[in-house]
């Protein structure tokens, strides 16, 4: 049901293709991408990753219209179907009303027929780790230790680059918003 790609550490599933789950079945007319509705958030680890193996892919990241620039992230928003802005939703609280849009999205690194467009080694810990709840409850015990020794490791990798190389560029008085010419050159000096 699952891999574990230790090569790129990710977890993947053939039924992706085909996605089953009810929390990803977009409305009638939306493109069915299952959980790649999801606005990615790129954190140092990928980015140190994109800037020494592919600096175009940074800066198009980077220059994305629907990057929101951080000072050691970068988010981009995915791209929300029009028809989401007819719905009534003012009765809605903010979490449903994200919920609600969520099935109206698509991430701009979604390409039809393939899945995710990005290196494995470029996508950020949640597109690397997630695995919805229809294939989870089809999982062997085994399985299911593997996955979780999988997230566990990845997100504690994420966690610690983070910390570590925001506060060595933060010292630096350096960040994404404002140096980022610098920050590439840090992560290229760096490898």
């Amino acid at each position: 049901m699952i891999e574990i790609d230790n090569t790129y550490d990710q977890i993947v599933s053939r039924a992706c293709l085909n996605c089953q789950d009810p929390q990803f079945q977009p409305p009638k007319g939306i493109e069915k991408v299952g959980c790649c509705s999801y606005s990615p958030t790129f954190q140092l680890l990928e980015i140190s990753r994109i800037c020494n193996d592919h600096i175009d892919q940074f800066w198009s990241i980077y220059h994305h219209p629907a990057a929101v620039i951080h000072p050691y992230s970068i988010f981009v928003k995915a791209k929300v179907d029009p028809s989401f802005d007819q719905l009534n939703t003012p009765f809605l609280t903010q979490l449903e009303k994200d919920d609600q849009q969520t099935s109206y999205s698509i991430c701009h690194f979604f390409k039809k027929g393939k899945g995710c467009s990005l290196h494995p080694q470029f996508k950020n810990a949640v597109c690397r780790t997630f695995i919805c709840t229809t294939i989870e409850e089809q999982l062997t015990t085994t399985e299911q230790k593997a996955m979780n020794e999988m997230i566990k490791r990845v997100y504690q990798e994420t966690r610690k680059f983070q910390t570590f190389h925001s506060k060595s560029l933060k010292s630096q008085s350096l960040n994404l918003k404002n140096n980022p010419e610098a920050i590439v050159h840090y992560f290229q000096s760096i490898n």
